[in-house]
Protein backbone atom coordinates (compact mmCIF):
# COMPACT_ATOMS: atom_id res chain seq x y z
CA UNK A 1 0.00 0.00 0.00
CA UNK A 2 1.32 3.43 -0.85
CA UNK A 3 0.19 4.93 2.50
CA UNK A 4 1.81 2.21 4.60
CA UNK A 5 3.79 3.62 7.50
CA UNK A 6 7.43 2.46 7.67
CA UNK A 7 7.64 3.53 11.27
CA UNK A 8 5.76 5.90 13.55
CA UNK A 9 4.48 8.83 11.53
CA UNK A 10 6.80 8.61 8.53
CA UNK A 11 5.41 7.39 5.22
CA UNK A 12 7.53 5.61 2.66
CA UNK A 13 7.43 8.68 0.42
CA UNK A 14 8.61 10.95 3.26
CA UNK A 15 11.37 8.50 4.08
CA UNK A 16 12.56 8.62 0.46
CA UNK A 17 12.65 12.42 0.60
CA UNK A 18 14.67 12.25 3.81
CA UNK A 19 17.12 9.91 2.05
CA UNK A 20 17.53 12.46 -0.75
CA UNK A 21 18.35 15.17 1.75
CA UNK A 22 20.80 13.00 3.68
CA UNK A 23 22.55 11.88 0.52
CA UNK A 24 22.81 15.43 -0.78
CA UNK A 25 24.52 16.41 2.49
CA UNK A 26 26.94 13.51 2.38
CA UNK A 27 27.91 13.41 -1.30
CA UNK A 28 31.35 14.90 -0.75
CA UNK A 29 32.44 11.83 1.22
CA UNK A 30 30.43 9.05 -0.49
CA UNK A 31 31.48 7.31 -3.68
CA UNK A 32 29.41 8.07 -6.77
CA UNK A 33 28.17 4.46 -7.23
CA UNK A 34 26.56 4.52 -3.82
CA UNK A 35 24.90 7.86 -4.48
CA UNK A 36 23.37 6.66 -7.74
CA UNK A 37 22.28 3.40 -6.12
CA UNK A 38 20.55 5.18 -3.28
CA UNK A 39 18.86 7.71 -5.51
CA UNK A 40 17.18 4.92 -7.49
CA UNK A 41 15.17 4.05 -4.39
CA UNK A 42 15.07 0.45 -5.47
CA UNK A 43 14.83 -1.39 -2.12
CA UNK A 44 17.57 -3.84 -3.08
CA UNK A 45 19.88 -1.03 -4.15
CA UNK A 46 18.90 1.09 -1.15
CA UNK A 47 20.80 -1.36 1.00
CA UNK A 48 24.00 0.19 -0.35
CA UNK A 49 23.75 2.70 2.47
CA UNK A 50 23.75 0.45 5.47
CA UNK A 51 22.94 1.10 9.06
CA UNK A 52 25.50 0.39 11.76
CA UNK A 53 22.60 -0.42 14.09
CA UNK A 54 19.81 -2.16 12.16
CA UNK A 55 16.46 -0.50 11.60
CA UNK A 56 14.41 -3.39 13.03
CA UNK A 57 15.97 -3.06 16.49
CA UNK A 58 16.76 0.67 16.49
CA UNK A 59 14.01 2.36 14.41
CA UNK A 60 14.70 5.83 15.83
CA UNK A 61 18.28 5.67 14.53
CA UNK A 62 17.28 4.47 11.05
CA UNK A 63 17.65 7.89 9.43
CA UNK A 64 20.41 9.29 11.66
CA UNK A 65 23.40 10.11 9.42
CA UNK A 66 25.81 8.94 12.13
CA UNK A 67 24.23 5.49 11.88
CA UNK A 68 24.73 5.22 8.09
CA UNK A 69 27.76 3.77 6.34
CA UNK A 70 28.08 3.51 2.57
CA UNK A 71 28.85 -0.04 1.54
CA UNK A 72 28.36 -2.42 -1.33
CA UNK A 73 25.22 -4.54 -1.45
CA UNK A 74 27.12 -7.72 -0.53
CA UNK A 75 28.55 -6.08 2.60
CA UNK A 76 25.02 -5.55 3.85
CA UNK A 77 23.70 -9.06 3.18
CA UNK A 78 22.99 -11.18 6.24
CA UNK A 79 24.98 -14.26 5.22
CA UNK A 80 28.13 -12.66 3.84
CA UNK A 81 28.06 -9.15 5.18
CA UNK A 82 27.13 -7.20 8.27
CA UNK A 83 23.64 -8.63 8.60
CA UNK A 84 22.17 -7.71 11.98
CA UNK A 85 25.47 -7.57 13.86
CA UNK A 86 26.30 -4.37 15.69
CA UNK A 87 29.86 -3.05 15.81
CA UNK A 88 31.73 -2.33 18.98
CA UNK A 89 32.47 1.38 19.31
CA UNK A 90 34.32 3.27 18.05
CA UNK A 91 33.79 2.75 14.34
CA UNK A 92 35.06 4.95 11.54
CA UNK A 93 32.73 5.96 8.73
CA UNK A 94 33.47 7.07 5.16
CA UNK A 95 31.70 10.35 5.93
CA UNK A 96 34.49 11.37 8.32
CA UNK A 97 37.54 10.29 6.36
CA UNK A 98 38.77 8.39 3.32
CA UNK A 99 39.02 5.00 5.03
CA UNK A 100 40.79 3.09 2.25
CA UNK A 101 43.96 5.13 2.73
CA UNK A 102 44.40 3.55 6.17
CA UNK A 103 44.71 0.02 4.82
CA UNK A 104 47.54 -1.75 3.08
CA UNK A 105 46.55 -4.48 0.67
CA UNK A 106 49.28 -7.12 0.75
CA UNK A 107 49.19 -9.25 -2.36
CA UNK A 108 50.20 -12.92 -2.32
CA UNK A 109 50.97 -13.81 -5.93
CA UNK A 110 51.75 -17.45 -5.21
CA UNK A 111 48.49 -18.29 -3.42
CA UNK A 112 46.50 -15.58 -5.25
CA UNK A 113 44.89 -13.71 -2.40
CA UNK A 114 45.04 -10.30 -0.75
CA UNK A 115 45.57 -9.66 2.95
CA UNK A 116 44.18 -6.48 4.42
CA UNK A 117 46.46 -4.74 6.93
CA UNK A 118 45.00 -2.01 9.12
CA UNK A 119 47.31 1.00 9.44
CA UNK A 120 44.62 3.00 11.25
CA UNK A 121 43.31 2.60 14.78
CA UNK A 122 40.71 0.63 16.69
CA UNK A 123 37.85 2.39 14.86
CA UNK A 124 39.28 1.14 11.54
CA UNK A 125 39.66 -2.39 12.92
CA UNK A 126 35.99 -2.35 13.99
CA UNK A 127 35.02 -1.24 10.47
CA UNK A 128 36.98 -4.20 9.02
CA UNK A 129 35.28 -6.61 11.41
CA UNK A 130 31.78 -5.19 10.89
CA UNK A 131 31.92 -5.57 7.11
CA UNK A 132 34.03 -8.76 7.20
CA UNK A 133 36.58 -7.13 4.91
CA UNK A 134 39.37 -9.58 5.81
CA UNK A 135 37.50 -12.52 4.33
CA UNK A 136 36.21 -10.47 1.39
CA UNK A 137 39.67 -9.40 0.24
CA UNK A 138 41.04 -12.92 0.76
CA UNK A 139 38.61 -14.18 -1.90
CA UNK A 140 40.47 -15.31 -5.07
CA UNK A 141 37.92 -13.39 -7.15
CA UNK A 142 39.13 -10.11 -5.61
CA UNK A 143 42.76 -11.04 -6.28
CA UNK A 144 41.84 -11.82 -9.88
CA UNK A 145 40.11 -8.44 -10.32
CA UNK A 146 43.00 -6.45 -8.85
CA UNK A 147 45.50 -8.50 -10.86
CA UNK A 148 43.58 -7.91 -14.10
CA UNK A 149 43.37 -4.17 -13.40
CA UNK A 150 47.10 -3.98 -12.64
CA UNK A 151 48.01 -5.87 -15.83
CA UNK A 152 45.70 -3.65 -17.86
CA UNK A 153 47.28 -0.56 -16.31
CA UNK A 154 50.80 -1.76 -17.16
CA UNK A 155 49.68 -2.53 -20.71
CA UNK A 156 48.27 0.99 -21.06
CA UNK A 157 51.43 2.50 -19.57
CA UNK A 158 53.57 0.72 -22.18
CA UNK A 159 51.98 3.01 -24.78
CA UNK A 160 53.07 6.18 -22.96
CA UNK A 161 56.82 5.93 -22.73
CA UNK A 162 58.20 5.76 -19.23
CA UNK A 163 56.10 7.59 -16.64
CA UNK A 164 57.49 7.99 -13.12
CA UNK A 165 56.31 5.83 -10.23
CA UNK A 166 54.78 8.93 -8.68
CA UNK A 167 52.82 9.68 -11.85
CA UNK A 168 51.47 6.11 -11.80
CA UNK A 169 50.23 6.66 -8.23
CA UNK A 170 48.77 10.02 -9.25
CA UNK A 171 47.00 8.40 -12.18
CA UNK A 172 45.45 5.79 -9.88
CA UNK A 173 44.46 8.47 -7.37
CA UNK A 174 42.82 10.67 -10.00
CA UNK A 175 41.44 8.32 -12.64
CA UNK A 176 41.14 4.92 -11.07
CA UNK A 177 39.52 6.18 -7.85
CA UNK A 178 36.19 6.06 -9.67
CA UNK A 179 36.60 2.32 -10.09
CA UNK A 180 36.06 -0.48 -7.59
CA UNK A 181 39.13 -1.75 -5.75
CA UNK A 182 41.14 1.42 -6.46
CA UNK A 183 42.70 1.43 -2.97
CA UNK A 184 43.71 -2.20 -3.38
CA UNK A 185 45.19 -1.42 -6.81
CA UNK A 186 47.13 1.58 -5.47
CA UNK A 187 48.52 -0.45 -2.59
CA UNK A 188 49.35 -3.54 -4.67
CA UNK A 189 50.73 -1.93 -7.84
CA UNK A 190 54.24 -1.44 -6.45
CA UNK A 191 54.50 -5.17 -5.64
CA UNK A 192 54.42 -6.09 -9.32
CA UNK A 193 57.80 -6.77 -10.98
CA UNK A 194 56.81 -4.50 -13.91
CA UNK A 195 56.63 -1.54 -11.51
CA UNK A 196 60.41 -1.69 -10.92
CA UNK A 197 61.19 -0.62 -14.47
CA UNK A 198 59.67 2.81 -13.79
CA UNK A 199 61.69 5.51 -12.01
Amino acid sequence: MSNKQDFEGITKEAKQEIWKIIISLLTKKVDIDTIFSVLTFNREELEDVKRTMQESKFPLLAMNPLNLISSCYACNKAQEGKGDRVSNPPIVTPYNEMIGGNFEFKINFEDEFITLQNNGGKAHENYIKLLKLDSRYADPFIFSNVDDRAKSLFESLSNYGSPSKQSIFSYIDQREKRENLSFALRSAISKYPQFDKYK
